[in-house]
């Protein structure tokens, strides 16, 4: 193993254990002692990687948002059509990724306490949303012969979509009905993945979206 990967790997363990503890205690509750610790490195080790908290949050997010990224390009790539595109993205959007769905549950929790944020960690989440909105007014372009909307009603027609489509895959498999509202354990994810009906599900909310669009 090189030196730059031995590198990669100890800022890799790094994020592992902030995000565990992150899911385990709360962002608040988790300090740079204790991830240190449960390592076994020094501080000064950690911030040879990290200068702060904050750090490990952007690396998340600009991680979370490379994967979205890669995602949607193998989307397009595969697709032929709105419906087609569409059903690929919810099929990719349902696939047993352990490293990214730890690494969504952690963003959700930092999501649902953002007033404890700091400002730049809070622009980062909103850039990413407009980035989520941006790939489906696109695609409403690409396709715009085969639906009925118009160049005017584009961007929030985009809007709609993406809040349809992350709420459905949010009340799927992340929501609870318990006082904490949204799960910290990536094994109940993988359950609710496995669920036969999901399927059906999908293939329902595309079929009303399609009738939505044209």
């Amino acid at each position: 193993m090189t030196e730059k990967q031995e590198l990669e790997n100890k800022k890799e363990k790094i994020l592992e254990i902030f995000q565990e503890l992150v899911l385990e205690k709360g962002y608040s509750k988790v300090s740079v002692e204790e991830i240190t610790s449960s390592l076994g490195i020094s501080k000064g080790s950690f911030y040879s990687y990290f200068k702060s908290k904050k750090d490990m949050v952007l690396e998340c997010i600009e991680e979370n948002m490379w994967i979205a990224l890669e995602r949607q390009k193998h989307v397009d790539e595969i697709s032929d059509s709105m419906e087609n595109t569409l059903r690929n993205y919810f099929l990719d959007r349902f696939q047993k990724d352990i490293h990214h769905i730890k690494m969504e549950l952690v963003l959700i929790s930092l999501v649902k306490n953002l007033e404890i944020l700091e400002e730049s960690i809070a622009k980062r989440f909103i850039t990413f949303e407009k980035a989520y909105v941006q790939y489906w007014e696109k695609q409403l372009e690409k396709y715009r012969e085969e639906l009925k909307v118009s160049e005017e009603e584009r961007h929030e027609y985009a809007i709609l979509l993406a809040k349809m489509i992350q709420g459905f895959r949010m009340s799927v498999l992340f929501v609870t009905e318990d006082e904490k509202f949204f799960t910290t354990e990536v094994a109940e994810v993988l359950k609710r993945i496995e669920d036969k009906t999901i399927l059906q599900k999908i293939e329902f909310l595309i079929k009303n979206i399609m009738k939505m669009l044209q």
